[in-house]
């Protein structure tokens, strides 16, 4: 996944990869929450994708754990959704089983900037 900005509730900027079944996650990703601005940078300690889908998962600053789901649409805005997770960084497991089960819907997410998603 490559970064963007945007304007709306969010904003969020991430820059990850992983290997081909979401082993070794690196990177970071960065999410601004209208009400919630403790969330910040955080490491990537999950990520998933699935086609034109992808999550990815960290601990804030707020000592809680949250996940971005991007819907990368060609030519539109993307949907993005952001997912609290706890008190701890995601897994793989967690990333995987939330792509699973949420991935189906981030297209009704946000629509919000242009993200490229790779699933290799």
């Amino acid at each position: 996944m490559s970064k963007n900005q945007g304007q709306a509730p969010y904003a969020a900027s991430v820059k990850a990869h992983s290997g081909p079944n979401g082993e070794k996650p690196k990177g970071t990703f960065t999410l601004e929450v209208t009400g919630d601005p403790a969330i910040g940078t955080m490491t990537v300690s999950c990520m998933a994708v699935s086609g034109d889908t992808a999550i990815v998962g960290g601990l804030g600053n707020n000592g809680r754990g949250n996940l971005l789901i991007v819907k990368d649409r060609p030519g539109s805005l993307d949907a993005i959704t952001v997912i609290y997770a706890g008190d701890t960084a995601p897994d793989h497991q967690q990333c995987a089983e939330i792509l699973a089960t949420w991935g189906q819907w981030a297209t009704n997410g946000l629509n919000y900037g242009d993200f490229k998603v790779v699933d290799a």
